[in-house]
């Protein structure tokens, strides 16, 4: 339950502003410029800040730091409420350390907790992760209209309180434990494996990771403005986003479960590629004749990245070298990343349609499916 909580509450920072960022803007004085980094500011805070989550984890245990990254980001949520821009955007930085160390430390947990769930446990969360992320898009713009931006926004610090008292109480009796570990009373963990760094399934697991990130970060950004400009209504766009998202809670549920019990998890992130695939080809050729099939066909591609934060358990001999591939393959992966809502947005605006974009994606998911055919055979890093 505190694993499931901690997740529903890691993207709601990001959503909840975004539903309601005209409305926010005007109330504090949000520059165009100041608005375009608010944007920016979750994928870079993952890139450059969640590498230092194993170097935390080896001073003060995993369970304390999440609990202090799920803390920091209950605060934050309070702090981006008190004035102008800049307290928008301090708050949101903020948030957004905290969800990038947590990120990288929840499949360290489920290496550590439930090594023999590892698929089911990932489900769970990636589940739970999807349904928060678009709980706070769908409802923070009623909310806000109903009681203004900060009731709109703040709102979001209730569960997240709620999922640190959970997390500190749940973690309580296994502080102990790590105690004891500390002063040698307990087994020691083996340090981090020095081939992961040589390894090739390191860095296949990397691009993986990046791949499917750039086509998320690419689909939440632009495929609203594709519809749009295939002539749908602002509202029909943002219904067909909404759909792809959601379509991602139950197959978050299911493809870790169903994919752990094979050796081998090739095929998986070779199938939910070709599924990314075929729905950007369809926008390419034929935008309106099919949106909805193209926008779930999206949402089932969405489904490598629950198999990605799988990998990084499956692929790891040790809850050490879980935190060691999480932390390098999430902090290069958004990297990565940031080149794809750039990218888009950059050919977009040079050729003044949607041809060159989606060609674009389209090369970076035949990537994607070399990438996660190598990170899907049997074995370790």
């Amino acid at each position: 339950m505190a694993v499931a909580l901690v997740a529903a509450n890691l993207r709601v920072a990001i959503t909840s502003v975004g539903a309601i960022l005209d409305q926010v803007g005007a109330a504090t004085g949000l520059s165009t410029a100041q608005a375009g980094v608010l944007t920016a500011l979750p994928v870079l805070s993952f890139a450059l800040l969640g590498g230092a989550s194993p170097a935390l984890v080896r001073r003060f245990g995993v369970d304390r730091v999440m609990g202090a990254a799920v803390s920091l980001l209950t605060v934050a949520l309070v702090v981006r409420l008190a004035g102008d821009a800049t307290w928008l955007l301090t708050g949101t930085l903020l948030a957004c350390a905290g969800i990038a160390v947590a990120n990288v430390l929840i499949p360290v947990v489920v290496k550590r907790r439930f090594a023999l769930r590892i698929g089911f446990v990932t489900g769970v969360y990636t589940a739970a992760l999807a349904a928060g992320s678009a709980l706070a898009a769908g409802v923070t713009a009623p909310i806000a209209l109903a009681g203004g931006w900060r009731l709109g926004l703040g709102v979001w610090a209730v569960p997240a309180a709620l999922a640190a008292v959970t997390w500190w109480t749940a973690t309580g009796a296994l502080r102990s434990a790590d105690r004891r570990r500390r002063a040698g009373r307990g087994p020691r963990e083996r340090p981090v494996s020095r081939r992961l760094w040589s390894s090739p399934r390191t860095w296949a697991l990397t691009l993986f990771f990046g791949t499917q990130s750039l086509l998320a970060y690419s689909v939440m950004g632009w495929l609203p403005a594709i519809y749009r400009d295939a002539g749908f209504s602002e509202t029909g766009a943002g219904t067909l986003l909404a759909v792809s998202i959601l379509v991602g809670v139950p197959i978050s549920f299911t493809v870790p479960s169903l994919a752990a019990r094979n050796h081998h998890q090739s095929w998986w992130a070779v199938g939910l590629t070709a599924a990314a695939i075929v729905g950007l080809a369809g926008l390419l050729v034929a935008p309106a004749e099919a949106a909805l099939l193209w926008a779930i066909l999206l949402g089932v591609g969405g489904g490598a990245f629950p198999l990605a934060l799988a990998f990084f358990s499956l692929r790891a001999a040790t809850p050490a070298d879980t935190a060691w591939l999480s932390a390098v393959g999430q902090s290069l992966g958004y990297l990565l990343a940031i080149v794809g809502p750039l990218g888009v947005g950059f050919l977009h605006a040079t050729t003044g349609g949607w041809t060159a974009p989606l060609t674009l994606l389209i090369g970076a998911m035949v990537v994607q499916a070399g990438a996660g055919f190598v990170s899907g055979r049997a074995g370790h890093a």
